[in-house]
């Protein structure tokens, strides 16, 4: 169906690098652009209309731009606005998911106790404020276990800890990382850790993509690889359709993008957590549209202004997430990002650092140095474009001692 938004408003929460899409998609959709960023000068300002600087995380703020310019859609795609566009949204009646949706999404021990009440498979876990109530859910519990801030995103603050020592050591850091000063105490699932991209369209969701990881030395739990398909089994690819199945029956989602992080075992799947919005680093925007042909940018704006439209996947090709890694150091030298950009195949990929720039040690995702998705028709293809890609960009760098 055709829809003409030409002069409709839409407020999108965030400005930054990752938004950029999102905003450049929604301006040729012909809609007026509303932005709302913490920085003051973000990097997708050039794509907007009208642009406020308000924190991603106030409410009121953000309704009182969104009334005054009287915008008739709203959207975020990230985790930090979900609560904020929920709030907007039920006090002008626009398109979005629930408040107790948006608390549950980016809540999670909320999220861990909703998965309880509808028999989701999850870690053992256990909720604390302060070192003393960790260290006596460990007793309880046992080692290994991660901490995890109820509320933050990008792996900030999550460790693994395998001894007493340990917990000492990473707890403050990570409830410093906790918006409300929350952390969860888990159990240390095994398994292969996986990602499931979906479309929820009136309840029932449509999988783009299951991807099996390749994850970050301990004690952190950053990603360092995604690769689609994930190597499972069929028994374990029905146990993740039947989980997201339940997940979506379970939280009451209704319409738009989720991203599902799993533990897949040999006969079960728990979950890590998930999100109302699509997979960061471009894999939402760029690689899961290559892999299936669908326009997934299109398909949520749409959404956003309340109009769903249906969803046909036309392929499943195989596609990567490749974060680019460096050693504790000085960058004295970028070459070849250009010449990678070109290789048929690369979708996107850049090194978010400059000659002059230090890089220490990377804890989490927000730190790492750089990125590369492809996607191809075969898989033996790909890994030809990817190592070519690799060798293609060169980065100099003066190491630590």
């Amino acid at each position: 169906m055709s829809y003409s938004y030409t002069g409709k408003k839409i407020l999108i929460l965030g400005c930054g690098t990752w938004q950029v899409p999102w905003l450049r998609r929604a301006r040729e959709m012909g809609l007026k652009v509303y932005a709302t960023d913490w920085e003051s000068r973000p990097e997708g300002l050039s794509y907007v209309d009208v642009f406020r600087q308000i924190d991603l995380k106030d409410k009121e703020g953000s309704l009182a731009f969104a009334l005054e310019h009287q915008v008739e859609a709203i959207f975020t795609s990230a985790d930090i606005g979900v609560q904020t566009a929920a709030y907007v949204a039920a006090r002008m009646n626009l398109p979005y998911h629930s408040e107790e949706l948006a608390f549950r999404a980016t809540n999670k021990h909320a999220m861990r106790q909703r998965a309880l009440e509808i028999g989701l498979g999850i870690p053992t876990f256990r909720l604390t404020n302060t070192l003393a109530d960790a260290v006596d859910a460990l007793a309880e519990m046992g080692y290994p276990a991660i901490l995890k801030p109820v509320d933050s995103a990008s792996s900030r603050g999550v460790f693994v800890v395998d001894n007493p020592e340990e917990l000492y050591a990473s707890y403050e850091i990570s409830k410093a990382a906790s918006f409300s000063g929350f952390v969860l105490v888990e159990e240390f699932m095994r398994g292969t850790e996986s990602s499931v991209e979906a479309l929820v369209l009136g309840g029932k969701p449509i999988i783009l993509g299951i991807c099996d990881k390749i994850k970050s030395p301990l004690p952190y739990r950053y990603d360092i690889q995604l690769n689609y398909p994930a190597d499972f089994s069929p028994a374990q690819y029905q146990l993740i359709h039947e989980f997201i199945d339940k997940l979506v029956h379970g939280f009451n989602i209704g319409n738009g993008i989720i991203h599902v992080e799993l533990m897949v075992g040999k006969d079960d799947v728990k979950l890590i957590e998930f999100a109302i919005r699509g997979c960061g680093s471009k894999v939402i925007t760029h690689l899961m549209p290559a892999t299936t042909g669908v326009d997934v940018m299109t398909w949520a704006l749409h959404a956003a202004l309340g109009n769903i439209e249906p969803v046909t996947v036309n392929r499943k090709n195989p596609g990567i997430l490749k974060f680019i890694m460096l050693p504790e150091g000085k960058v004295k030298e970028i070459t070849g990002l250009d010449e990678a950009r070109a290789i048929n195949g690369i979708l996107a990929c850049d090194v978010e650092k400059k000659p002059g720039d230090i890089i220490a040690e990377i804890r989490d995702g927000r730190s790492r140095p750089g990125y590369l998705l492809a996607s191809a028709a075969s898989k033996g293809e790909l890994d030809v474009i990817v190592k070519k890609a690799m060798t293609t960009i060169q980065i100099e760098m003066d190491l630590n001692d």
